[in-house]
């Protein structure tokens, strides 16, 4: 299980810019990368919609994102969260041990 750092912003627009800026810089274990799809998929032959990401648990991802920048913090933890795990792409993570 590779140890990352959040290098880079990550694009969506349900989470405010200013939130989604925060990740930048933390730090946590992560599993990955592994290949997921990004939305439906017309033609199974072809090899689009897919992306590499890391996936880390709500609880570890929320612990060290407290510890970096408790505003965005406190976003998450006002936001309805209905997954067990958070996905983070890979292009804006690096792998640092």
């Amino acid at each position: 299980m590779p140890k990352i750092k959040i290098i880079s912003m990550s694009e969506g627009p349900l989470i405010p810019e200013k939130v989604r800026q925060g990740w930048v810089g933390v730090e946590f274990n992560a599993n990955g990368p592994i290949e997921t799809q990004t939305g439906a998929v017309t033609d199974p032959s072809e090899n689009h919609g897919v992306r590499k990401v890391y996936v880390v648990p709500v609880v570890t991802a929320l612990e060290a994102l407290k510890k970096q920048n408790e505003t965005a913090w406190r976003w998450f933890i006002c936001a309805p969260i209905r997954t067990h795990d958070f996905l983070f792409p890979a292009e804006n993570c690096e792998e640092i041990s």
